[in-house]
């Protein structure tokens, strides 16, 4: 059984593969080892960008709408089992 990926995922892993074995040089002399980027963590960040540009115009606008969504998230309570849930 093969796993379907988004095109997301499928445009990432494919530029992923092509530089898998080289390691970025920037002006600094440092080199940054490369990470996989087709994860879901990623891919909602992705999401919240894109809901973000279609919400509001204008990068501080938009910067102040993805800070707020996260910081909103943050106050919702997060249960690791479904012992310690407790409706009210």
């Amino acid at each position: 059984m093969s796993k379907k990926l988004k095109p997301l995922q499928k445009k990432i892993n494919s530029i992923y593969k092509k530089s898998n074995s080289k390691p970025c040089n920037h002006s600094g002399g440092n080199t940054i080892k490369e990470f996989p980027c087709h994860t879901q963590a990623t891919e909602r960040i992705v999401k919240g960008v894109m809901e973000a540009a279609a919400a509001v115009c204008g990068a501080s606008k938009m910067d102040r709408f993805i800070r707020n969504r996260l910081k909103s998230r943050n106050l919702i309570p997060v249960f690791n089992t479904k012992h310690d849930y407790r409706p009210l």
